[in-house]
């Protein structure tokens, strides 16, 4: 009698084995499932998170640059604004009656 619920323990024992065996391989299923996911996913991710960066990097360069462009034109016109206004000084004395030494 004691070797039949000896025995009968031991299936019980090996089945509840079988069911955590189971489970346990369910478990780890799962967590492959998830970490192929991740796996997956992630390098997309980071992707589009260096993607975002560097277009607010672009974004803050193209506004620097129209700035500096913005800058050198109005500095460009100054400075031609400059030249015009020596060349109509140069003009204007050129047009003044010249003086003639005469001998007498």
């Amino acid at each position: 009698m004691v070797y039949k619920n000896n025995r009968v323990d031991g299936e019980l024992v090996l089945k509840q084995m079988e069911k955590d065996e189971k489970k346990l391989e369910r478990t780890k299923r799962k967590l492959a499932k998830e970490i192929a996911k991740v796996r997956d996913s992630q390098p997309a991710i980071s992707k589009k998170k260096i993607y975002i960066k560097n277009q607010k990097k672009r974004v803050a360069i193209k506004k620097e640059i129209s700035e500096r462009i913005e800058i050198q034109e109005r500095e460009n016109e100054i400075e031609q604004e400059r030249r015009n206004d020596m060349i109509r000084q140069i003009r204007a004395v050129e047009r003044v009656p010249k003086l003639k030494a005469t001998v007498r």
